[in-house]
């Protein structure tokens, strides 16, 4: 991975649109190996009569910092380890870098089971002015409905008359999740588009896979449907894409 975290890890499919702004993409921020525990501190508390050591995280002072802990967090929900991004995610919030964590933050409350304040952060990506973040939000919505057993189809606003994604492929993930589309559909919407980079293409499958695996787990209930949806798509997963981590744990769990 680059210095910087590449916009593929926010659903974005051109190779020129990035996950930090221009002004901030040209600072050397350090490599991604940094440990994030060198943004904490430790503190005195009492326990027992004997003060004990413990950590808590503090803002650190510098904008190459602040971006060096954001890449450790994305770098930490990558590699499967949800807890250590979520302090950083939570340190970070109300700093410049509000709006570049938003979409991972929100991700991270999936990864780690907190459902509530997941469905509370994609609500408001929905209101967001990129258009991405609105349509990639509104994937993660419906697939909440589904794994919290709502029906996304029984609210007025999940018909699909009321979901225009703008990219053909989440149209399709959204279709299929509002009883209106297919597993196929999806992988054709995704074979039909043009993309610039084979890790475009592998996002945009990794994409599908998840959301059309874990549609089959939770709404349709086919245990084997989805473990070969998976097995079959393995090999071409991006590994830098947010939905990689959550097919490596269903995968494992069938």
């Amino acid at each position: 991975m680059t210095k910087f975290i590449s916009r593929i890890t926010q659903r974005g499919y051109s190779s020129t649109r990035t996950f930090l702004p221009g002004v901030i993409r040209i600072l050397l921020i350090g490599s991604l190996s940094l440990m994030a525990a060198s943004y904490f501190v430790e503190v005195a508390q009492a326990s027992s009569g004997n003060k004990k050591p413990t950590q808590v995280s503090a803002t650190p002072q510098t904008q190459e910092n602040r971006i060096a802990m954001f890449n450790q967090a994305v770098a930490n929900d990558l590699a499967g380890r949800p807890t250590a991004a979520r302090r950083a995610y939570d340190t970070l919030k109300g700093t410049e870098l509000d709006s570049q964590i938003a979409v991972p933050s929100a991700v991270n409350f999936v990864a780690l089971g907190r459902f509530a304040e997941a469905s509370k952060a994609f609500d408001a990506l929905t209101l967001s002015p990129n258009v991405r973040d609105r349509d990639y939000a509104r994937l993660w919505q419906l697939w909440l409905n589904a794994r919290t057993g709502q029906k996304a189809h029984g609210n007025k606003k999940d018909t699909v008359g009321a979901i225009s994604l703008a990219q053909p492929n989440e149209q399709a993930i959204a279709n299929l999740y509002t009883g209106k589309g297919s597993v196929e559909a999806v992988f054709s919407a995704v074979k039909a588009m043009s993309f610039t980079t084979e890790l475009e293409r592998s996002d945009a499958l990794t994409e599908a896979t998840f959301f059309t695996g874990t549609w089959l787990l939770y709404v349709k209930h086919d245990n084997a449907a989805a473990k070969n949806l998976f097995d079959q798509n393995r090999s071409q997963l991006n590994n830098v894409s947010l939905e990689t981590p959550f097919i490596t744990k269903e995968m494992a769990a069938l």
